[in-house]
C-alpha cells in the first residue's frame, strides 16, 4: 500500500510542474473547409473522346452533370511551438492531406501525405470538377507519402523544395499489365528508390518564376513463354517551368512542361504517357510528353474578375507508324463573389481531343454550366 500511495504522490508531483508548462505550449487549431457543386451542360460530337468515354462515343450526345464534386474538403491545421501539422479530408473521405512539419530554424522538415513539388495551379477552369487544364498542359502530380525539405526567402526572393516520394510500384502495375501485354505476362513492378522531386521559386513581387522536375526508375519483372524471367528498366522524368506577372488589374500566368513516361510518376494528362513494349526487337520504347497552357486575368471590382484560358499536350508514343495524340482546351469564365465565402464561376468552353495515335478524329465536346463554393 505504501509503494501504491509513493507512486500516486510521484505521479502528482510530476503533474504539478509539468501542467503549466503544457498550458503555455498548448496546441492552437483552427478548422476549415468547403462545399462544392457542379451544374453543367456537355455536348459530345460523334466520334470525340466525350470527357470520359475516350473515343468510343459514335453519335452525337448531350448531358447535364449536376453533382458534389470531389474536391470539396474539411480541414484543420494545427501549431505547437514551433511544430505545425495539417490533415485534411475530401468529400470522398480519402485524406487528401495528413501532414506534420518542424520548423528547425534554416529549413522545415515536413512528413506524411501532401501535394507533391511538381504541380503547377496556374488554371482555375471549372468544368469537369475544376480540372484546371491539368487533362490539357497543366502540370499535377497529386498529393503522396513523403519526406520533403523546403527552405524559404533565401536571399529574400528564392524558396526550394525537395521531397522524397512513395514510389509506389504495387499501384503501377495496372498500368503495366495493361501497357506490356503481348508475348510476355508480367506479374511484377520493382523499385529501388523513391521518386525523387524538386521545385525552385523565384519571387520579385509581381513577376514569379518556378522550376520544378522529378526522377522515377523502375524495373518491370515478368515471365515469357518459355518460363524465363525478363526485365526491362524503365526511367520516368519531367521537367516544368512557369511564369505568373501581375500589373494592376491585369494578370498572366503560364507553364511548359515536358517528360517521358510521366504517368508512372502519377503525372495527369488527358493520354497517359507511358512506355510500350515492342515484341519485335524484344524491348522498351520511351513515351515521350510534352504540353503547355497560358491564362489571362482581369480584376473588374471586388466581387468580379474575368478568366480566359487556352492549353493543350501531345503525346508521341515513338512507335513505329503511330501519330501523335493530343488534347487542347480553351475555356472562358466569371468569378463572382456577391459575399466573402461565397463563390460562383460560371464558365463557357472546348475541349479538342484531335486526333488519336491511329491518326484517326476524336472530335470535341462544347461545354456550359456553373461552379458554386461556400468556404466556411
Amino acid at each position: 500500500m505504501k509503494k501504491v500511495l509513493t507512486v500516486l504522490l510521484a505521479v502528482a508531483f510530476v503533474a504539478a510542474f509539468t501542467m503549466p508548462a503544457m498550458a503555455a505550449d498548448k496546441t492552437e487549431w483552427s478548422f476549415y473547409g468547403n462545399a462544392r457543386l457542379q451544374t453543367f451542360s456537355y455536348d459530345d460530337d460523334a466520334n470525340s473522346g466525350g470527357g470520359f468515354t475516350n473515343g468510343v462515343v459514335r453519335f452525337d450526345d448531350r448531358d447535364t452533370t449536376w453533382a458534389q464534386i470531389g474536391n470539396s474538403r474539411f480541414g484543420a491545421n494545427a501549431k505547437i511551438g514551433n511544430i505545425s501539422g495539417q490533415v485534411e479530408l475530401r468529400e470522398s473521405t480519402e485524406w487528401r492531406i495528413i501532414w506534420g512539419e518542424w520548423d528547425f530554424g534554416v529549413g522545415k522538415l515536413g512528413v506524411g501525405k501532401h501535394y507533391r513539388p511538381v504541380n503547377m495551379f496556374y488554371s482555375n477552369q471549372a468544368a469537369y470538377g475544376e480540372i484546371n487544364e491539368l487533362w490539357s498542359g497543366g502540370v499535377y502530380n497529386g498529393a503522396d507519402g513523403m519526406i520533403r525539405l523546403r527552405f524559404q526567402g533565401i536571399a529574400d526572393i528564392f524558396d526550394f523544395d525537395l521531397a522524397f516520394v512513395d514510389p509506389d510500384a504495387n499501384g503501377r502495375a495496372n498500368n503495366f499489365a495493361t501497357n506490356f501485354g503481348g508475348t510476355y505476362a508480367f506479374a511484377d513492378i520493382d523499385t529501388t528508390l523513391p521518386i525523387i522531386e524538386a521545385r525552385g521559386l523565384f519571387n520579385w513581387g509581381a513577376l514569379q518564376i518556378e522550376l520544378n522536375g522529378g526522377w522515377l526508375s523502375i524495373e518491370n519483372v515478368g515471365i515469357d513463354g518459355n518460363n524465363r524471367e525478363r526485365e526491362y528498366d524503365i526511367d520516368s522524368w519531367i521537367l516544368a517551368f512557369g511564369l505568373k506577372y501581375s500589373i494592376g488589374p491585369f494578370g498572366f500566368r503560364g507553364d511548359i512542361w515536358t517528360g517521358e513516361n510521366t504517368a508512372y510518376m502519377d503525372q495527369l494528362t488527358w493520354e497517359p504517357v507511358v512506355a510500350t513494349y515492342d515484341a519485335a526487337t524484344d524491348s522498351i520504347i520511351d513515351g515521350d510528353g510534352f504540353g503547355w497552357l497560358v491564362v489571362a486575368t482581369f480584376k473588374v471590382n471586388d466581387m468580379l474578375s474575368l478568366e480566359a484560358g487556352y492549353g493543350e499536350m501531345e503525346y508521341d508514343s515513338n512507335v513505329a507508324g503511330a501519330t501523335d495524340d493530343d488534347v487542347s482546351s480553351v475555356y472562358v469564365q466569371a468569378v463572382i463573389t456577391p459575399t466573402p465565402g461565397v463563390v460562383i464561376i460560371p464558365e463557357i468552353g472546348e475541349l479538342d481531343y484531335e486526333d488519336n495515335l491511329a491518326g484517326n478524329d476524336e472530335g470535341d465536346t462544347f461545354y456550359f454550366g456553373a461552379v458554386w463554393k461556400i468556404y466556411y
